[in-house]
Parts: C-alpha cells; structure tokens; sequence
C-alpha cells in the first residue's frame, strides 16, 4: 500500500477512534501513535504509519474493513487465530494459489490462462 493511502487511512481512523476504542487511555495512545506518523517527512513515512494503524486491536479491525486486501498484513504477530494466507483458486477448480504477503504476484492459471480468483469462503 502506498503512503498517501495510508496517510489518508490514518486521517480517517483519527476521525473514527471515539467509537472505535472506548477506554480514554488506550484511545490517546493511538492517537498519539497516528499523530506522530503523519508528522512524518513525505517519502518516509509508511511503516510509521502501517505500525500506527495496527497497533491497536480495534483500529486492525478498522483498517480491515477499509482495505480488505491488507489483511495478512494487519494481524498481531503470534495470534493463532489469524489467516495464513488469502487463497485464490481457478474459476474452474484446477488450480489455486495461497499468497502469503501482499508483495506476491497472483499468477494465472496454468491450464486455463485465466486469472485466480479471491477464495471468499
């Protein structure tokens, strides 16, 4: 994800965190923590600003919803309960592919040349 998508995500998630995170503590630490990322120099910024828009359970969850394609990225490391992978499989069954992280290229079916699809189950 680029940095402007993150800096306009960690905008949007400032404006959100009153009903995001109810403890007053908690909700000022994410606050500070997306602050200090977006007062980050341009061009130097993302992984201030993906750490900041992870750190909390509630806003991983936010950022979930806004960019769903993030989600092997976004969970808390050591949680059993995360997915691996995001499956793509060929529309028709021969083939299917599990990306791990989002810099993996989702090739196309080799039998059919078409492209895999999300798995959404």
């Amino acid at each position: 994800m680029e940095e402007d998508q993150l800096r306009a995500l960690a905008a949007n998630l400032r404006a959100e965190l009153s009903e995001l995170i109810e403890d007053d503590g908690e909700r000022a630490q994410t606050d500070t923590a997306l602050a200090r990322a977006l007062a980050a120099p341009a061009g130097t910024a993302g992984p201030q600003l993906f750490a900041a828009l992870i750190a909390h359970r509630g806003a991983a969850a936010w950022l979930r919803e806004q960019a769903p394609d993030v989600e092997r990225a976004i969970d808390v490391p050591g949680d059993p309960t995360v997915q691996l992978g995001v499956l793509f499989v060929c529309p028709h069954g021969d083939e299917d592919f599990v990306r791990e992280t989002l810099d993996q290229r989702v090739r196309p079916c080799s039998v059919h040349g078409v492209p895999l699809v999300r798995d959404e189950d």
